[in-house]
């Protein structure tokens, strides 16, 4: 995919990330861009043993070369970012990156377990998301 397919499903919260982002329950775009790209959104995500837990991300945008977001909810502190660069017609290198604070003590020799699980199941579910036939097929007609 190109980054500018990356791009678009990167900010395709209410569209795309239930689909890749697999224990989100829900998805609310709270304020959009003029564009009308959701900028503060809203997130329900499914957490082990039956809880969830709610919160909602502002993003910023740098079309087509990545997006960034922090937590104004949820999170004491959780910043990140998506960065796509071309690396051939209809490729892209995708790095994600993420730091979370929770607001709460986590042991130390979880800690990095956890958060590499989280980075590297995020960048998994989209990898496979947007190279999935049907989602090639629909980027090469252009849509969304």
């Amino acid at each position: 995919a190109t980054p500018e397919q990356c791009f678009r499903v990167a900010v395709g919260f209410e569209d795309h990330h239930p689909h890749f982002a697999r224990s989100l329950q829900w998805v609310k775009v709270h304020k959009r861009t003029r564009d009308g790209t959701g900028q503060v959104v809203e997130f329900k995500a499914g957490l082990a043993l039956g809880y969830a837990m709610t919160y909602t991300l502002e993003y910023e945008f740098d079309y087509p070369k990545g997006l960034r977001w922090h937590a104004t909810k949820g999170f004491k502190a959780m910043v990140g970012s998506y960065v796509f660069t071309r690396i051939g017609k209809s490729r892209t290198h995708v790095v994600y990156q993420m730091r979370i604070d929770p607001g709460f003590h986590v042991p130390n020799f979880l800690k990095r377990p956890i958060a590499g699980f989280i980075v590297q199941s995020s960048i998994k579910e989209f990898k496979s998301y947007i190279e999935s036939p049907e989602m090639q097929a629909l980027l090469a007609g252009g849509k969304q």
